[in-house]
């Protein structure tokens, strides 16, 4: 039979474990759960700030570099920028108070970084897709029926861990995603980006 997934180990912080993770590879699909992963805590936000970038910034800078060198015809980056954070960045750009966390700023860098490594790139038959959830949750699948897509973080909204799972895995075989980032949330969920701001 064809062997469509398998699971390997590795560090992505460290750049000399990831070929034998990544050579062969058809598709990758970088995800991770930085909050069960790390248990090291910043008191405000829960999380270990030199840490997620590691992981979210550079690890995936890594990844990125790594897909490419061992031609992997597809990175899909599992993302998901802070509605909220968006949302109050985007009402006061200019305010130097307004920020946003540091889990969403790190991820927001991966994200720029993935973007400019593939474009550096001259062989175009390497490509990456990011794909933003709305809030997960740990609902049944709907369907892909159910998902809204949308690019310019203006909405978001609610879906489900199955259901992102599978937009992840087709987003590694269509054509069509290659060099795209998007949202994801099912339709009647679906909110302004400042309602939470």
């Amino acid at each position: 039979g064809i062997k469509l997934a398998s699971v390997a180990y590795a560090d992505v912080t460290r750049p000399d474990t990831l070929e034998n993770l990544l050579r062969g590879a058809g598709t990758v699909v970088f995800a991770e759960d930085y909050k069960t992963a790390n248990p090291t805590k910043d008191p405000k936000e829960g999380l270990d700030l030199v840490g997620i970038d590691e992981i979210e910034n550079f690890g995936l800078s890594n990844v990125a570099r790594a897909c490419i060198q061992f031609q992997v015809p597809r990175l899909v980056v599992a993302s998901s920028i802070c509605t909220g954070c968006e949302g109050v960045e985007k009402m006061s750009p200019e305010d130097p108070m307004v920020k946003r966390c540091a889990k969403c700023t790190s991820k927001s860098f991966g994200e720029n970084a993935v973007r400019e490594i593939f474009a550096e790139n001259r062989n175009k038959k390497f490509d990456y897709t990011i794909a933003r959830a709305g809030e997960l949750n740990m609902g049944e699948a709907r369907g892909v029926k159910e998902i809204e897509f949308n690019q310019g973080m203006d909405k978001n909204g609610i879906v489900s861990r199955l259901d992102f799972a599978d937009v992840l895995v087709n987003a590694g075989f269509d054509s069509s995603a290659g060099g795209v980032t998007f949202e994801c949330y099912y339709r009647d969920t679906a909110q302004p980006v400042d309602m939470f701001a």
